[in-house]
């Protein structure tokens, strides 16, 4: 798996298991606003089957961010794991480094 190549530490950086997955509904509706993509669709990130798991840190959270090719976009989710729990932070297209982060990743 892609994923498996990012690392954190020198250990393999995980992608969530499955669980619940959760979302703040004014952030959802703000990332609508600003991006064009639902936080609903992070399932779509989640299995994709090539995505890539990166560190995403803020301040004190330990934030991932998943880099996959959906629907033929290249779209990046950013998330925390709490237990349990994947909170959904925002969905957005791929930036430019991101979708490069995403090719060097992949298999040859």
């Amino acid at each position: 798996m892609a994923s498996d190549k990012m690392r954190r530490n020198g250990m393999p950086i995980t992608p969530p298991q499955s669980g619940m997955t959760t979302y703040d509904e004014a952030k959802r509706q703000a990332n609508i606003a600003k991006h064009g993509l639902d936080l609903l669709d992070a399932a779509l990130v989640f299995g994709a089957p090539d995505k890539v798991t990166l560190e995403s840190p803020c301040g004190n959270e330990d934030r991932r961010m998943d880099i996959a090719l959906v629907e033929v976009m290249g779209v990046a989710l950013v998330y925390v794991e709490r237990g349990s729990v994947v909170k959904t932070i925002s969905l957005h297209r791929a930036s430019k480094a991101e979708r490069r982060r995403y090719e060097i990743a992949q298999p040859d």
